[in-house]
């Protein structure tokens, strides 16, 4: 008997030792997820940063994508076309 209850003593201990372990693991997976949403969130500024910068040296025509910029215009004012006669319906 007295076997039995050193065994359920040592196997509480372990489970302990796991849950221990558990939440210093789940405590760490939760700061890693953090510092990932807020890498993921600077490299989507950087990449519409990047993006505004491009086609900003692309209307001053430092760049010959000056074609891609007269596209992005083209597109924005036939979305405001499409708004305005929307609007007007």
């Amino acid at each position: 008997m007295q076997q039995l209850e050193t065994k359920v003593r040592k196997l509480i201990e372990i489970v302990e030792q796991s849950l221990q372990a558990k939440q210093e693991t789940d405590a760490a997976l939760g700061e890693l997820q953090k510092r990932l949403d807020e890498k993921e969130k600077e490299i989507r500024e950087m990449n519409q940063k990047y993006e505004t910068l491009k086609l900003a040296k692309s209307l001053t025509g430092e760049q010959p994508e000056k074609g891609d910029a007269r596209l992005k215009i083209n597109n924005i004012v036939r979305e405001l076309d499409r708004c305005i006669a929307l609007l007007n319906q």
